[in-house]
């Protein structure tokens, strides 16, 4: 061999599993290729290209962010603008986008926590309500038996007055009872 000779990492990586030893570890493997690379000047991804290519998605990440920040701060975490306006500009142009996106998707996922939580609550409200319902019915119930018991007792009171107002004996027994209440003033 007069050239030089490049491997590709899949192929390095499966030419070393077939040497015999030791087994070669991938996430290791793909760290020690990352720092040589790096160590020799070799920048595995370009960020001016980068940059250029995804320009309008920074510039709208910046956008969006602001609009997310509110909706965020309000729903969420009240209070830290300042907070989120700091780690928006230590972000890499290149992962705003993502920041912004990891803010909706953690926004979304609030108002669905929030919103299960209400239904619960309304659940919750709703098996009371019928609870209480069912303990008004048995009050009436108990209710209405009273009364009805009540109103037996008034009606045979009743009628024993009637009966009494026409019979003699009881007549001349009420007057001899008055006689004596008489006497006694």
């Amino acid at each position: 061999f007069d050239g030089i000779v490049t491997w590709l990492p899949e192929a390095l990586y499966r030419y070393l599993l077939i040497l015999p030893g030791e087994n070669a570890d991938a996430d290791l493997l793909q760290e020690c290729m990352l720092n040589e690379y790096y160590y020799a000047g070799v920048s595995l991804i370009d960020s001016l290209r980068y940059s250029k290519y995804f320009g309008s998605t920074i510039n709208s990440a910046h956008v969006v962010f602001e609009e997310q920040k509110e909706k965020y701060l309000k729903s969420i975490e009240e209070g830290h603008a300042e907070r989120f306006e700091r780690a928006f500009t230590r972000t890499p142009d290149l992962e705003k986008a993502q920041f912004v996106n990891q803010m909706g998707w953690k926004l979304l996922r609030t108002s669905e926590l929030r919103e299960r939580e209400a239904n619960e609550r309304i659940q919750e409200a709703r098996a009371e309500a019928a609870q209480a319902k069912r303990k008004a019915k048995m009050l009436e119930a108990q209710r209405d038996a009273a009364w009805r018991k009540k109103a037996k007792v008034v009606e045979r009171q009743l009628e024993a007055t009637e009966r009494h107002l026409h019979d003699p004996k009881h007549i001349r027994k009420r007057e001899r009872q008055a006689k004596k209440r008489r006497k006694k003033k």
